[in-house]
């Protein structure tokens, strides 16, 4: 019958890893690490995992962090943005 549709979208591609920027690390008394630092990406921010320790929070693309964890060998801060960019950076 000749008729069409047209739906003009834009694509965009966020291939722009996270960053992680950890403003300090001390070991507690008990033995434990006190990790404070903030997360940041171009568009926001989904998970942030400390020693495995997932955080709980609002996706945005700013989120600071304050987490008292296990001290141990394999301590990592790992951050996963919406696009699924991860970026990883040991607490030692």
């Amino acid at each position: 019958s000749g008729r069409s549709t047209r739906i003009p979208y834009t694509l965009r591609i966020d291939a722009t890893p996270p960053t992680i920027e950890l403003l300090s690390v001390e070991t507690l008394e008990d033995g434990r690490l006190e990790v404070r630092g903030v997360a940041r990406d171009n568009e926001q921010v989904s998970v942030v995992r400390v020693s495995d320790e997932p955080l709980q929070f609002i996706p945005r693309a700013e989120v600071r962090f304050e987490i008292d964890v296990a001290s141990g060998e394999s301590g990592v801060v790992e951050v996963i943005d919406g696009a699924g960019n991860r970026t990883v950076t040991s607490l030692r």
